[in-house]
């Protein structure tokens, strides 16, 4: 699932599908060049799917952390780190939504856009606290509080506070 224009870790992968219809399939063979953040990509990815996905302190871009693990983990994608070469994609367009018609996720929202979205949750979760629907507005808190924080780790990023 890849949301255009939320500056998807792989530019190269929204570009390519930009291009598509729904129910259509396509090889992209993309150079070197644009795909070089594709082993940090790729490695997170395997990594969520495999539930190892590890939680990070500090916030970087892939090919920085890649720069200070040394290895990816996985020796194809090592290699492809040392000698990069063209990458072939294919992909398949099985749905597209219309602009407004998706439900966003916390993690796409823009940063102009979490204040107020905190804002509704802590309105929406005090109503549901007081009509005595506790487990929601606990649900409610916890967004609103997710995106606080998310907020202030890009003000003071490492900060343990």
């Amino acid at each position: 699932e890849i949301i255009v224009g939320k500056k998807f870790k792989l530019e190269a992968w929204e570009l390519c599908l930009k291009s598509m219809i729904r129910d259509e399939v396509s090889s992209f063979v993309c150079h070197p060049r644009i795909v070089e953040s594709y082993p940090a990509v790729a490695k997170q990815l395997r990594e969520y799917h495999s539930g190892k996905l590890k939680e990070s302190a500090s916030h970087c871009c892939g090919m920085s952390q890649l720069q200070e693990q040394i290895t990816t983990g996985y020796s194809d994608l090592d290699e492809l780190v040392k000698n990069p070469k063209p990458l072939e994609f294919i992909f398949e367009v099985v749905e597209i939504e219309e602009p407004g018609g998706l439900k966003q996720d916390l993690w796409a929202l823009k940063d102009d856009e979490k204040p107020e979205t905190i804002e509704k949750f802590h309105k929406t979760g005090n109503g549901l606290y007081k009509n005595g629907d506790i487990l929601e507005a606990s649900e409610c808190y916890s967004k609103s509080l997710a995106l606080l924080e998310d907020l202030i780790l890009k003000v003071k990023p490492g900060c343990d506070e």
